[in-house]
């Protein structure tokens, strides 16, 4: 399990293994040859290789190197006490603070790392360490004495944490998806609920099911917390509980004071986030986002009298359209960084997919992941180990089109249809909106009914008699779009944020590189949650509480542009033009491994018929294809019930 994602840590490994006698550390042969010359309880004197040592609980780990870099940061690590042990993924970025207060209380610590730091907050706090921490993690503590699990993940999910009941009564956890292939009795099954959900929805990673039939995400802001006798007879389903929730409250701040606080907490934000004993570099897109966090960084460095030595990496095209080098190097070259334009090619598609699905473990929606990947490749070449980015931002403070929708909803609801007019163009557009607005369609949106995401004929390319019995899963959830911040809190918990994260973290850690969210720090999140709509959409602007709580740091170009595309591909040029042929071979040579689960010469008319125009270009000719590709890297059964 730790081999398969040696991509996650290369710079260490390290294993304990426990039993009725206590906790045995080892290393391996691809452990810090360093961790041999010194003596600490978890420090192992022995290679796993070599152990015919037994065991019935296991911890593994590989390390990436960020904070305190030297052999004291080795893991799994164990308290002073020997009775917790840990193995823990992220970063605590307010671990210093939270030190110093352990420190008063009378606790010691032997090395820098922020894992120590976790290792006593739960000593001291127990469960109620979680709500300390600022950061993104998934960890698992082991209390030896009480034979106890605790697992946690952040309040976002920014980090990953996945389980699986293995068919002998074993219970495995890992970072990855592939982790559990390589096990005794692993077979891929397929989820096919969540299967219709991508397939026809769109969605993936909106529940802690997986597309692989019984491996289970823990959800984010959730814990369990258990003994491992209850885990290991528990079914399938393990009780986890929700530690965090985005609380709606409303803030009595007026503008003019919550610009003055935006600006404190995006910079206290970022402020933490660059806490590293190794370089750290942002990826830059042209936007907003990602330019705030640039132009943040800059003023923080000079406050701090260091050079500004930012590392900046930008995905751009060829096509002027998609293009987003211009807006990009008004940032560049305000500020003088050192940066890199990557041009991502699409016979590169047909290169690095099978291994862009491998390391995602589960199907993407876009060649946007594909652009990602070739940022946190440029990253690595340059020997960044940590890449900012602006992830997150999106879901909250109103870039996307459902916060506007509940904006028109609310002046329709008071009549206001002299200010819908300013926003709209014309009373015809005003007229177009109140019949869109008792349609079926909007009624959906506001109960989260999703089926109206793609046209109906759409379900003639999947086997019927598979997804006979198949709802969205919404239904039974009942959620209602009907304000600002539920709307914000669907995004950041289930659709779209959980999917980004995933590719975020999968594609940095295939070139080992961790991608930090200064945008998900929860005290920033709660606070623009807390906001009223007209603050972060005025019907005309998208997150306008920020350019103008930012804009005395970014650009003009910036601040003022109004058509920010995001890291987009000329993708629909590639499918229809560039690389035609070589899409419908792509089709042709996997649609076979989709096992009957898509109609071979439907989706195939499906595929064409777009590819020629006689249908709108959309992005589901790829979920088609990467099904196919990713049943078959994973050589994923269909596992049909007895009829």
């Amino acid at each position: 399990m730790n081999q398969i994602i040696e991509h996650r840590g290369p710079d260490d490994e390290g294993f304990v293994l426990f039993n009725e006698n206590g906790a045995f550390p080892f290393g391996s042969s691809q452990s810090n040859v360093e961790i041999w010359k010194h003596k600490l309880d978890y420090l192992p004197n022995e290679t796993i290789e070599k152990s015919a040592f037994n065991g019935n609980i296991a911890f593994g780990h590989r390390r990436l190197s960020i904070l305190d870099l030297s052999v004291t940061g080795h893991q799994p690590m164990c308290a002073d006490d020997k009775r917790y042990w840990i193995t823990f993924n992220g970063e605590i970025y307010n671990y210093l603070e939270i030190k110093e207060d352990l420190k008063e209380k009378g606790y010691s610590f032997v090395s820098e790392s922020d894992t120590e730091v976790i290792l006593n907050a739960y000593r001291e706090w127990g469960i109620d360490c979680q709500q300390r921490f600022k950061g993104m993690w998934a960890f698992v503590i082991y209390d030896v004495i009480q034979s106890k699990l605790f697992f946690s993940r952040d309040r976002f999910g920014i980090k990953p944490l996945y389980y699986w009941n293995g068919p002998n009564g074993e219970f495995y956890f890992g970072s990855e998806i592939k982790q559990f292939t390589v096990l005794e009795g692993w077979k891929a099954r397929l989820n096919l609920s969540r299967a219709y959900d991508y397939l026809k929805y769109s969605l993936t990673d909106h529940t802690n099911e997986t597309l692989f039939k019984g491996i289970s995400s823990l959800p984010p802001g959730c814990c369990i917390h258990i003994s491992v006798n209850d885990l290991l007879t528990s079914s399938n389903s393990i009780a986890y509980s929700r530690w965090y929730e985005l609380s709606e409250v409303e803030s009595k701040l007026n503008y003019e004071e919550v610009k003055l606080e935006l600006y404190s907490k995006f910079k206290s934000s970022v402020d933490l986030h660059l806490r590293s004993d190794v370089q750290i570099g942002s990826a830059l897109s042209g936007g907003i986002d990602s330019a705030a966090i640039v132009s943040m960084i800059n003023e923080i460095l000079e406050e701090q009298g260091k050079s500004n030595l930012q590392k900046t990496f930008t995905s751009c095209s060829k096509e002027a359209k998609y293009d987003e080098r211009h807006w990009a190097e008004s940032v560049v070259k305000l500020f003088n960084l050192d940066a890199k334009f990557i041009y991502p090619e699409c016979e590169d598609i047909f290169k690095l997919t099978d291994k862009i699905i491998w390391h995602l473990d589960e199907p993407y929606q876009s060649q946007s992941a594909f652009l990602g990947y070739h940022v946190f490749s440029s990253a690595k070449a340059s020997k960044i180990k940590v890449l900012l980015n602006g992830q997150g931002a999106d879901e909250y403070l109103s870039g996307y089109g459902e916060f506007r929708k509940i904006r028109q909803l609310s002046l329709m609801k008071k009549f206001k249809l002299v200010q819908l007019k300013k926003e709209l163009g014309s009373y015809q557009m005003v007229l177009r909106l109140v019949v869109k607005m008792f349609s079926t369609r909007f009624i959906n949106f506001l109960r989260n009914d999703l089926n109206f995401s793609l046209k109906s004929e759409f379900d003639n390319l999947l086997n019927s008699n598979l997804f006979k019995d198949t709802v969205h899963p919404y239904k039974k959830l009942k959620f209602v779009k009907s304000n600002e911040f539920r709307v914000a809190r669907y995004q950041l918990f289930h659709d779209p944020l959980q999917r980004y994260l995933r590719w975020e973290d999968r594609l940095s850690m295939a070139n080992s590189i961790e991608a930090r969210v200064p945008f998900l720090d929860h005290e920033l999140v709660e606070f623009v949650v807390s906001l009223p709509l007209s603050f972060k959409d005025d019907g005309t602007t998208s997150k306008k509480v920020l350019f103008e709580a930012l804009e005395k740091l970014l650009p003009m170009e910036i601040f003022n542009r109004k058509d920010k595309m995001g890291f987009n591909t000329a993708e629909a040029s590639w499918f229809t033009k560039d690389c035609k042929s070589e899409f419908l071979k792509l089709f042709d040579d996997n649609i076979d491994f989709a096992k009957g689960v898509i109609n071979k010469s439907e989706a195939r008319k499906y595929v064409i018929s777009m590819q020629e125009g006689k249908r709108p270009f959309d992005y589901s000719y790829w979920r088609i294809i990467l099904f196919c590709i990713w049943m078959r890297v994973f050589n994923v059964e269909l596992n049909l019930p007895c009829t």
